[in-house]
């Protein structure tokens, strides 16, 4: 008898963690996607941010960067295939005019921006570095940024 009750005991505990373990499986994605998505949205915020300080957009780079298609599908973004986060800012010869929004830094994937030949001005604060064309530097040392001046 105390055999069988051992046995229903651990036969009852594999269905428990079979069960959960379903659970666990079918909530894992949502739960990866949310991370995902609050990340994205962060970025979307941020550049929605660099938007809003640029004042004049000749070319209308940033005309489409809104809910219309998605933000890696933005003119001057790309973003890493496995996160689908951005990567790249890329607005050189835009001929922008504006100044350059602090929350550049919240785009924690970045590793690469160009500026070049834009009319960007004010203070460079602490979320963005002046570096040389291709050097590493800023917040994250995998981070190449390019600037010139206006």
């Amino acid at each position: 008898m105390a055999s069988q009750s051992f046995s229903s005991s651990i036969s009852k505990v594999a269905t428990l963690l079979w069960a959960v373990s379903l659970l666990l499986a079918g909530w894992f994605p949502f739960a990866i996607s949310g991370i995902i998505i609050k990340g994205y949205e962060s970025d979307r915020q941020a550049l929605l941010s660099i938007k809003s300080e640029i004042h004049h957009d000749p070319f209308g780079v940033t005309s489409l960067w809104n809910n219309s298609i998605p933000l890696c599908q933005w003119k001057g973004i790309s973003c890493g295939r496995k996160h689908r986060r951005v990567t790249k800012l890329d607005l050189s010869q835009q001929q922008l005019r504006g100044t350059l929004s602090p929350h550049v830094g919240n785009l924690s994937f970045l590793r690469f921006i160009n500026l070049q030949d834009n009319g960007f001005y004010g203070v460079i604060t602490p979320e963005i570095v002046y570096c040389k064309p291709e050097q590493p530097c800023g917040k994250n040392p995998k981070t190449a940024w390019q600037f010139v001046e206006a």
